[in-house]
């Protein structure tokens, strides 16, 4: 397996943004898990091609206080497809990061 092929994966990815900015992994709510709770964000990561079904996000945000709700995507894209997705989720108030740079 290549080390590209590591940074692809979704549990790779989760202990790699928890290392750089803490909270805690799979914590649970009524309505589910949550990937990861930071101080500041309640965090659903996805794969770019998966990108809508991380708006669940939306539902955590009724458990967990005053936390931003945030989806976490990974994955190749393009500069268009960042900006069709930060569009449609920034209308949804939820703020969108990227695990690397578009093509």
């Amino acid at each position: 397996m290549t080390a590209t092929a590591l940074l692809e994966d979704e549990s790779m990815i989760k202990l790699l943004l928890q290392e750089r900015e803490g909270g805690e992994t799979e914590v649970e709510t009524p309505v589910g898990f949550v990937d990861l709770v930071t101080d500041e964000y309640i965090i659903e990561l996805k794969h770019v091609k998966s990108w809508k079904d991380g708006t669940k996000v939306l539902l955590f945000t009724e458990y967990l206080g005053d936390r931003k709700p945030r989806i976490h995507l990974f994955g190749g894209y393009t500069k268009e497809f960042k900006s069709l997705v930060e569009g449609a989720l920034g209308k949804l108030g939820i703020t969108v990061t990227w695990e690397r740079d578009p093509f």
